[in-house]
């Protein structure tokens, strides 16, 4: 781990603390590499007021969410909610007043009556909150990081968390594949090729290698930084993933045409890669009726920046997969007021795919339901954003899908505190949210070589979502379903190879290490467990979705927890649309 990383990683675990108004005179650490905010940067942060009844709030949130409970689905309004689990009487003015005189614009105070937004400067936090911003690099992207923020004594007790100072990139959870077509941007088809899509897939996927051992193909994580594993130079940073540039077919459904290059195998137990699942043959997994269509329904996609293009994209690719267009009155791109949106570095490219592969992967599942669209300023901001969406009452009783997270749970205990606090609000309004558990699985060539738990997944008020590998074959017929990990293991008969590699890609999972097991999970141990249910991940089999980078369209296989998570959380509105009332925190049930 490079050593910044390492002090970042530091500084942003640092808790509040209370301490006279007064900074200390003393130099804090700083991560290395690193240069001081300059004083008039615009800096926004938000105060988490403390609700004298928020263990009760917690336990509410429980009971609303656990069958045969009582209180089982007795969910509450926003305006309930405010009243009876809000912050204490006077908390808001107190520290508003503060703020204001401290040199702070102060914001409105959200629905929940607990999150109250500030703007400022550097300076001020620092003569204020005794807190010194340095501007650092981190997975790739520009970000301030923050020493121990000092409450003075006049709002102390008011205030329970202070979010918005550190900034951590999230990582948006899905796979894409590549083709002989293109290089790093490849595609299953191309817009010239696409009508014969479903006749033989014409384009060469090329997300795994193929080969004649019996060894299951393996997708390359290693990305265009350096080499994989302990000797990334990244050292923790998940690097994307870049694409095995590999000849080979594809095929229109499991193992047909049955041609894999595998000696020795039963017929149909190895597939070449699927060349993207359709429409059909998605909700054919999931055993979906001609009615299921999601009616009167809302999905919230939650995600960073807006791609112009995504419906343009979405109804192109819909054509091409035997799915009916996207309406644009039942598509709508919603944003809340937020800090600043500064040049960071992120992936932009990225977080355009994740949206596509949220809203095609949404209307494929549900298509009369009405997607919304809630847009991070950029890749820092995504639990801020998400704390905005539970809190609008508009969107109470919706399902909200998180495909994005923080691997290994790297975020600040202030954020995690925060944003906790806010998921188990939206199960007490009975809004369901559905996170992504991660990537790469345990011990993977890329990464931590430690489990991967991604958070807000590891939260205990969200439904963590793994993956699966799914085999739908000829006429839409489910075969099987296992969970994904792409590595060296066999498929068919026979010993694992001992030279084959470890574990490269996967859903994220297993014992949490900073969130404690919620009491309607069984496990024999003290943390949390993710994750909770799994969906189709595995872009070895996964879903045809298109987008268009550079002018050009394409579209291919995607998989990923970034795929799984929409379709988790469009089945849930599925439900929701039969029974005829919120599903809320489902993890429970």
């Amino acid at each position: 781990m490079r050593p910044y990383h390492l002090m970042a990683c530091l500084l942003a675990a640092a808790p509040i603390t209370t301490a006279l108004a007064t900074p200390a005179t003393a130099a804090p650490p700083r991560p290395d590499t690193s240069t001081e905010t300059a004083a008039t940067a615009t800096v926004g942060l938000t105060i988490s007021l403390r609700s004298p009844h928020e263990q009760q709030l917690r336990s509410y949130a429980a009971a609303v969410s656990t069958p045969g409970n009582i209180r089982y689905r007795q969910y509450l309004t926003t305006a309930q909610l405010s009243q009876r689990f809000g912050a204490r009487p006077g908390a808001a003015t107190r520290v508003s007043a503060w703020a204001r005189t401290a040199g702070f614009q102060v914001g409105a105070l959200d629905a929940t009556g607990t999150r109250l937004p500030l703007t400022g400067t550097a300076a001020t936090v620092k003569k204020a909150l005794g807190s010194i911003l340095y501007d650092t690099v981190q997975d790739g992207a520009r970000v301030r990081v923050a020493t121990a923020v000092r409450l003075p004594p006049r709002i102390a007790d008011d205030v329970t968390a202070v979010t918005g100072l550190n900034e951590q990139p999230a990582q948006p959870m899905h796979v894409r594949s590549a083709t002989a077509l293109t290089t790093r941007r490849g595609s299953c088809l191309s817009a010239t090729t696409a009508t014969a899509l479903l006749g033989s897939c014409l384009a060469r996927p090329a997300i795994e290698q193929s080969n004649v051992t019996g060894r299951r193909p393996r997708v390359d994580v290693r990305g265009a930084a350096g080499p994989a594993g302990n000797g990334s130079p990244e050292g923790w940073r998940l690097p994307p993933l870049q694409p095995v540039r590999n000849p080979g077919v594809c095929a229109t459904s499991w193992a047909s045409p049955d041609t894999a290059p595998v000696q020795d195998r039963s017929g149909g137990s190895v597939s070449m890669p699927v060349c993207g699942y359709t429409g059909p043959q998605l909700r054919a997994l999931y055993g979906l009726r001609a009615d299921d269509d999601g009616d009167g329904q809302t999905i919230v996609i939650v995600g960073a920046y807006n791609e112009a293009a995504t419906l343009r994209d979405a109804n192109t690719t819909f054509a091409l997969n035997g799915v009916a267009p996207l309406p644009a009155s039942r598509y709508r791109v919603k944003t809340y007021p937020g800090s600043e949106a500064r040049d960071r570095g992120c992936d932009r490219a990225a977080w355009g795919r994740e949206q596509a592969v949220d809203v095609q992967s949404a209307h494929t599942l549900a298509p009369a339901a009405t997607i919304i669209y809630v847009p991070a300023a950029d890749c820092t901001r995504l639990s801020d954003t998400l704390a905005q969406a539970i809190a609008d009452p508009q969107l109470r009783g919706s399902v909200i899908s998180n495909s994005w997270g923080y691997p290994a749970e790297a975020l600040s205990n202030d954020e995690l505190a925060a944003t906790d606090a806010m998921l188990a609000r939206a199960a007490v309004l009975g809004t369901g949210t559905y996170s992504a558990s991660g990537l790469y699985g345990t011990a993977t060539t890329s990464g931590m070589q430690l489990p991967d738990r991604a958070y807000p997944a590891s939260s205990p008020w969200t439904t963590a979502v793994g993956g699966t590998t799914s085999a739908v074959g000829p006429g839409n017929t489910v075969l099987w379903q296992t969970g994904w990990a792409s590595s060296g293991t066999a498929l068919n008969s026979g010993a694992q190879d001992p030279t084959a590699g470890p574990l490269v890609a996967a859903a994220g999972g297993g014992t949490s290490v900073r969130e404690s097991r919620p009491a309607w999970q069984r496990t024999s141990t003290a943390m949390r467990q993710v994750p909770d249910l799994a969906a189709l991940a595995d872009p070895h089999t996964g879903l045809l979705v298109g987008t268009t980078q550079d002018g050009r369209f394409g579209a291919g296989p995607v998989g990923g927890t970034g795929l799984a998570t929409p379709i988790v959380a469009s089945l849930a509105a599925l439900a929701q649309a039969r029974s005829g009332h919120p599903a809320g925190l489902i993890a429970p049930a």
